[in-house]
């Protein structure tokens, strides 16, 4: 069954990775993360906004802080810096972009 074009499962299988919140790090481990994904992606494509826009949903269904390069800032570098993992999504559009290719 698909929706949007995708697979209604495509973030719900038994090798999706999940990310608990509650583990610590080492006390030796200083860095503080703010953010848990950053999303780096090209919008001038309808199939990648259609993508995206149910990565977020999702994403903040099983609350997990994220974040895309999209979103006003006065500072995307800090901001990935702050994110524990970075996403790209390529697309044939994403070298054309120079805000993507900016983005560390």
């Amino acid at each position: 069954i698909k929706r949007h074009g995708f697979p209604l499962n495509v973030f719900q299988t038994k090798y999706t990775p999940r990310i608990n919140k509650t583990k610590t790090m080492p006390s030796s481990y200083s860095h503080r993360w703010t953010l848990d994904i950053f999303v780096s992606y090209e919008d001038n494509d309808s199939k990648v906004n259609r993508f995206t826009s149910i990565l977020f949903a999702k994403l903040k269904q099983a609350r997990i802080g994220s974040r895309d390069s999209h979103e006003r800032s006065n500072n995307l570098f800090k901001a990935i810096r702050q994110a524990r993992f970075a996403l790209v999504v390529f697309s044939a559009n994403y070298a054309d972009s120079s805000q993507c290719l900016d983005d560390p």
